[in-house]
Order: structure tokens, then sequence, then C-alpha cells
């Protein structure tokens, strides 16, 4: 059962007929639901990141995606940062919702290529790391592979910049997911983000 925010009926007959059969109910507040997903659409208000953080305290394990009429990056990675698992153009096509929903379901991030390439970048910055990446027991590609996903690069530029196939670059990806214990590649870069935070406390409470 799924649970829809939103006030545009419009978007409301679209989001039920595209996920049907699945339910989709339109309420007001969460009350004592526990849905698989919570569809929220943006309506230009402000505070949207605090309102999915709010949500996600109360359902921790339920997905939410976030519907928005005009998506943006700046937009978008702060709504993911603050818990969302999807980003979504709330004009999209009635198979692109049903997609969106078997990826959070299955407990990956929806984003449009855009905004992961800038999220990616963002927020997976390992410079600095070297010694927090030995740690985990990783070898010279793996670093090299990661460092090419922090500066927010696709499978097939990591594939020209370490003179690889592409299809040797998704096998080490597999690798390192299951190495981290993620399901894709934004979740990757969330993980050694944290590594580098724990690094950087590390090595300045040494300095303290």
């Amino acid at each position: 059962m799924d649970i829809l925010f939103s006030r545009n009926d419009s978007l409301c007959q679209r989001v039920k007929q595209a996920l049907h059969p699945y339910d989709v109910w339109l309420v007001e507040t969460l009350g004592e639901f526990k849905p698989d997903v919570i569809w929220l659409h943006h309506h230009g208000e402000d505070g949207l990141d605090k309102r999915v953080a709010n949500l996600k305290d109360v359902v921790p394990d339920t997905a939410i995606v976030v519907l928005s009429n005009v998506p943006g990056n700046k937009e978008g990675m702060s709504v993911i940062m603050a818990g969302a698992q999807g980003y979504m153009n709330s004009f999209a096509r009635p198979d692109v919702f049903r997609l969106v929903r078997d990826t959070v379901v299955s407990g990956h991030v929806w984003l449009g290529q855009s905004l992961m390439l800038a999220l990616v970048a963002q927020l997976g910055n390992v410079a600095g790391i070297g010694n927090a990446l030995k740690e985990q027991g990783l070898n010279s590609r793996e670093e090299e592979l990661l460092r090419c996903l922090s500066i927010g690069l696709n499978n097939q530029q990591i594939a020209e910049q370490l003179s690889l196939s592409e299809q040797t670059i998704k096998n080490q990806l597999s690798t390192l997911y299951k190495k981290y214990g993620v399901k894709d590649r934004l979740s990757l870069v969330l993980a050694v983000n944290n590594m580098r935070r724990e690094a950087e406390y590390k090595r300045y409470g040494e300095d303290a």
C-alpha cells in the first residue's frame, strides 16, 4: 500500500492509474499508516527537506519519493540528503512511476542522471582519505575507481580514464557494492563519504 500527499486532483488520478494494481491512498496526514512508499508532491512551499526528514523519522522503513513539477539538482540533493529514496518529475509517464516504485521498494535510489552525477560529485570527495581507504582493505585499482566516482564520472568515462573495458568497471563496482553492503553507486559514495568524515574526526582528535 502506498500513500500520496498532494493537493492536485489530476496528479492523484495519474498516480493511481500508473501504479495499478497497487493501492494508493490520498491522505493529508500519515496517521497510523505504514506504507511501502510515500509519494510526496512538492507544491513549492518551503521546508521540503525538513518534511522528508520528519516523515523518515516516523516511518524509517518506508521509501519516500518526492514529486516535483519543476525538478532541479539543488532541490533534489536536499531531499535525498534528508532521506528520500527518489526524486522525479511529477509529469513523468505512467511506466516511469512503476519503474521508480520497483526501484525504491527494492532498496535502490532513483535519480535522474544529471542529479546523480551532481550528488556523487558533491558527496563523494574522497581526496585526502588514502589511509582510511587502505584500512578498508581496498587495492589501488579500487581506490582509483572510488576517486573517479567522487568526481561524478559515469562507467564509460571511468573505463576511459582507467584504460579498462566498461564491463570490467561494472564488475569492479559490483565487488565494491558487496564489500560495503550497498546496492548502488550513490549508496557507495555515501558510505565512502561517511568513512572520510570518520577519518577526519579521528585525525582532528589525534591533533587536539
